[in-house]
């Protein structure tokens, strides 16, 4: 994964989503079943689930979404995303 914390940390202040939640991919990438094709990590502080992907030791944050969404609309923007 690369580091890329400020953008994180510009996203954990906007929507109350904790950095640490992301950087724990590094131990448990590939470990979180999936949901919509991404592999689906749910926050410590929910409502919020990261949605990834993984190839060889990379982990790709695709998106962050609040769970409290309409499953619908959910795979409807992760569809978007061309993953």
């Amino acid at each position: 994964m690369n580091d890329s914390r400020q953008g994180w940390e510009i996203i954990s202040r906007s929507r109350c989503f904790r950095t640490l939640d992301i950087e724990s991919l590094r131990l448990y990438a590939g470990v979180h079943s999936k949901r919509f094709g991404y592999h689906r990590l749910l926050s410590e502080r929910f409502p919020y689930a990261v949605y990834y992907d993984q190839e060889g030791t990379t982990a790709r944050v695709w998106a962050v979404l609040d769970c409290r969404s309409d499953p619908n609309a959910i795979r409807e923007k992760l569809a978007g995303l061309g993953h």
